[in-house]
């Protein structure tokens, strides 16, 4: 079973990076699920839901980017 950690434990004295790219690479998975769903034809009800969802972990990676400058002082 693999371990959860937060974005903090993941981000804290994350100085080379490895934490924020196996961030990253979480975010790309979801956010390829989500247009792969968004390509194959969705409801007229779940298409704005899954825009909703693609623009959350776009602000995700965004916010991710950014707490861990601030977390590593860079």
């Amino acid at each position: 079973m693999s371990e959860r950690l937060s974005a903090f434990d993941l981000l804290d004295g994350d100085y080379n990076g490895a934490g924020l790219h196996r961030l990253q690479e979480a975010l790309f998975a979801m956010k390829s699920s989500v247009r792969q769903a968004m390509d194959t034809g969705l409801s007229a009800e779940d298409f704005p839901v899954a825009k909703r969802l693609l623009l959350a972990v776009e602000t995700g990676e965004a916010a991710a980017e950014r707490l861990h400058g601030k977390m590593v002082g860079v």
